[in-house]
């Protein structure tokens, strides 16, 4: 592939559940300005990755922003060409290399892996600077789904939750 996109979120819909609509608008603001101070950052932590288009979407399903980032992973071998497109040359430039062999706690890395890691915990770090706590769970993805799938399945849960109340509520009553 010569390009290879990346795309970035804050959080999701959970986050504003609970929110009145001047605080999701103004979570929303802060999550914009986190992405997009990523955004501006990317090329100087990312030298050998050279970003050729760059957005950040405010107005899909999710409700909250996520950038979408195309870049080009440029690498300079010693042999052949000048400039290659490789990401494994790209990764190896930046000083990310795949381990040879499990560490201590049979832990395998990738170059890929390390740099993944490397630009979470950046934007971990870029959130709490701009006084917003945010973490991830390694490897947990979740299948994309339409708002009114989304809601359904809220919906699902929380009648699930109210039933296990109700529940106890009759086996207590029933006790006494």
């Amino acid at each position: 592939r010569i390009a290879k996109q990346l795309i970035v979120q804050v959080g999701n819909i959970d986050d504003f559940e609970n929110l009145s609509p001047e605080e999701q608008q103004k979570l929303r603001g802060q999550m914009r300005d986190i992405l997009r101070e990523y955004m501006e950052t990317f090329q100087k932590e990312n030298p050998n990755f050279r970003v050729v288009n760059a957005v950040i979407h405010m107005d899909e399903v999710s409700l909250s922003p996520h950038l979408h980032l195309t870049y080009v992973p440029i690498a300079t071998p010693k042999k052949g060409q000048a400039i290659q497109n490789s990401i494994n040359g790209a990764l190896k430039a930046m000083g990310f290399d795949t381990d040879k062999k499990k560490d201590d706690e049979g832990v395998w890395m990738t170059a890929q892996m390390k740099w993944q890691k490397k630009e979470r915990d950046r934007m971990v770090q870029i959130a709490k600077n701009r006084g917003l706590q945010i973490g991830y769970e390694s490897g947990k993805r979740v299948q994309t789904r339409t708002l009114q799938d989304y809601q359904r399945d809220r919906q699902k849960e929380r009648d699930a939750q109210l039933a296990t109340r109700e529940a106890e509520v009759e086996q207590r009553e029933t006790v006494v």
